[in-house]
């Protein structure tokens, strides 16, 4: 009886190449709060993050353009959480409308020579909302930049920021002329290195 004389040679495949995305995103739901928080997480790499915010509370009020890639909320978002790595990292937030939802706006810009620009020039705070900024730096020499020209913060409305620098030397350019509401409207800037 002859034999079959083939026999098995293992061998390895190339596979596609994968990239995978350097900024994701995710919406989260707290039921608690009845609230939804945008998670914007960057990589170790230097991300760029622009975020553009019209101030409402309708789905795709707020987009965010990571490192080329655009994303569009699909639920009203009560929050905006950025989170960087290591990279030497540049975040922007523009509120391109009036407020009329309110919304904190909380980044961790991690390591490395970092930017934070907060864009509200022209806008309104309206009345019974609030837009809380709060910025770490955790290390190098960051910038925090804040432009908040004409701004008007309307009766029972808050507008807070809070810039914290972390182990470096930190850079604030401070650009704000605010008009509060004597019935009940605020208004507080914090830095701190």
């Amino acid at each position: 009886m002859a034999r079959d004389s083939r026999r098995f040679i293992p061998a390895l495949e190339a596979f596609d190449n994968r990239l995978l995305p350097s900024v994701t995103f995710s919406e989260v739901f707290d039921p608690t709060s009845s609230s939804y928080t945008l998670r914007i997480v960057g990589d170790e790499g230097p991300n760029q993050i622009s975020i553009s915010d019209d101030g409402t509370g309708f789905a795709g009020a707020v987009v965010v353009q990571g490192d080329g890639q655009l994303y569009f909320s699909q639920n009203p978002i009560s929050n905006i959480e950025v989170v960087t790595a290591g990279g030497e990292d540049t975040v922007d937030y523009w509120l391109v409308g009036d407020l009329s939802f309110s919304r904190t706006v909380t980044a961790d810009l991690g390591t490395k020579i970092d930017t934070f620009s907060a864009h509200l020039n022209d806008r309104t705070i309206n009345a019974d909302t609030k837009l809380a900024i709060t910025v770490f730096g955790q290390g190098g020499n960051d910038h925090f930049n804040l432009d908040a020209q004409n701004v008007t913060v309307g009766a029972r409305a808050e507008l807070a920021i809070d810039l914290e620098g972390g182990h470096g030397r930190e850079f604030f350019t401070l650009n704000d002329s605010v008009t509060v509401n004597p019935d009940g409207g605020k208004f507080s800037l914090t830095t701190s290195r």
